[in-house]
């Protein structure tokens, strides 16, 4: 059972869910559920954090526009960056994903020769933590790169395989469902956008069809991997990814008509379909649930 919340309102996952229907975009989290306490850790960050992963008790964390990797020890934020690589930040490029596993540390990044300068592409690193400093760096992945929606994101599973999304870099091809008769040129062979990777293995994309996402998260219970999608303006969507997974982007996004869905073109042997919608009628909560 796939199991795939469409949901209007944007969803921040920061191990909880905070919902606000009509939030301001600097407004404090409203909490729906009674148990759950925000409260401040470490104030006064700068630099667009994007996304943070521990490491033993420590905490490291990015900034997107200087590309440095930021150290939090014992609740205070330490004055030396742990790393700091040369980005590309403009629009949604920069210092973008981090995860780990026990002392292996990796990174996404937008790479540039220095802050600032032309993208060389979106870069998949794998550092060892000597807890000081991020050292001996080994390219995995050289991915496309664009103003917008490059994703970013990691996680470790419990087999510790590490996953990656990207999005689409606004360029639709193959792996967004587009017929190979509508592409022309360098869009026949474009590869590795609007997809989830497994790293350090022989496997090809775990999942493709991803308009964009900045959230990854592993059930701990199942070891079930979860993705949000980014909408165009609406229709964000909760995804239970499993292996092989095609989440329909060009051709749908949020609820999808029996035509759309039939006239997804496939990329060899990934799926999506058997859909049931349910939700109100105003379409402020739909839950899709695709049966395979």
């Amino acid at each position: 059972m796939k199991i795939i919340f469409s949901i209007i309102i944007s969803i921040l996952l920061i191990g909880f869910i905070v919902l606000d229907p009509f939030p301001d975009a600097f407004s404090e989290p409203t909490l729906h559920v009674d148990d759950l306490v925000v409260e401040s850790y470490v104030p006064n960050l700068c630099c667009m954090i994007t996304t943070m992963t521990f490491v033993d008790n420590d905490i490291l964390f990015l900034q997107k526009s200087d590309g440095k990797v930021r150290l939090i020890q014992n609740g205070m934020l330490q004055e030396k960056p742990v790393l700091d690589v040369s980005v590309n930040s403009e629009g949604e490029k920069g210092m973008l994903g981090i995860t780990s596993v026990e002392n292996s540390v990796y990174l996404y990044f937008t790479e540039a020769a220095k802050d600032g300068g032309e993208s060389l592409g979106n870069k998949i690193y794998k550092y060892e933590w000597d807890g000081e400093s991020l050292i001996n760096p080994t390219l995995l992945k050289e991915l496309p790169s664009n103003v917008s929606h490059n994703g970013g994101v990691m996680v470790a599973g419990d087999d510790d395989i590490v996953y990656a999304v990207i999005g689409d870099t606004l360029r639709y091809c193959l792996l967004q469902n587009k017929p190979l008769e509508w592409l022309k040129g360098d869009d026949i062979e474009l590869r590795d956008n609007g997809v989830i990777l497994e790293l350090e293995t022989e496997k090809s994309y775990f999942a493709i069809g991803i308009r964009n996402s900045f959230g990854l998260a592993i059930d701990h219970n199942t070891g079930n991997l979860w993705a949000t999608e980014n909408g165009d303006d609406d229709f964000d969507e909760i995804n239970l990814i499993h292996e092989k997974f095609n989440s329909g982007w060009i051709v749908t996004m949020g609820p999808a008509t029996e035509s759309q869905l039939e006239s997804i073109p496939g990329y060899e042997d990934y799926i999506w379909r058997s859909k049931i919608f349910l939700g109100n009628t105003d379409c402020t909560n739909w839950i899709r649930i695709c049966k395979v």
